[in-house]
């Protein structure tokens, strides 16, 4: 286990390091999936935002946006892999982070 951002993370036993994360996803039967060197499967969960911003943005952002529940662990993925990508030692100036709103919910 793990504590980051005060939450309790279970660490998956299959990684080196508590902080890996997946760049290619096997297929599992009846998802979509495409052809690799390693075989049929899927690009991981950053990969895909990582691929936007930089297509949109090129290899530098002002300010990324998101939720709370973004800020770990998928903005640091998507930090991690574009400042690798882009060769760059910052990728982007500034991540704001929204909090939640529910009408319905009492204080």
């Amino acid at each position: 286990f793990c504590l980051q951002n005060h939450l309790l993370l279970a660490v998956d036993s299959d990684k080196r390091h508590f902080r890996d994360f997946a760049l290619w996803k096997a297929a599992k039967p009846q998802e979509v999936f495409w052809e690799s060197p390693w075989g049929r499967g899927r690009p991981g969960w950053h990969i895909e935002c990582s691929t936007i911003s930089s297509t949109v943005f090129g290899s530098q952002l002002d300010i990324h946006t998101g939720g709370i529940d973004l800020a770990f662990p998928h903005h640091e993925n998507e930090i991690a892999q574009c400042e690798a990508y882009h060769q760059c030692e910052q990728w982007g100036n500034y991540f704001l982070h929204s909090g939640f709103f529910s009408p319905f919910r009492r204080v």
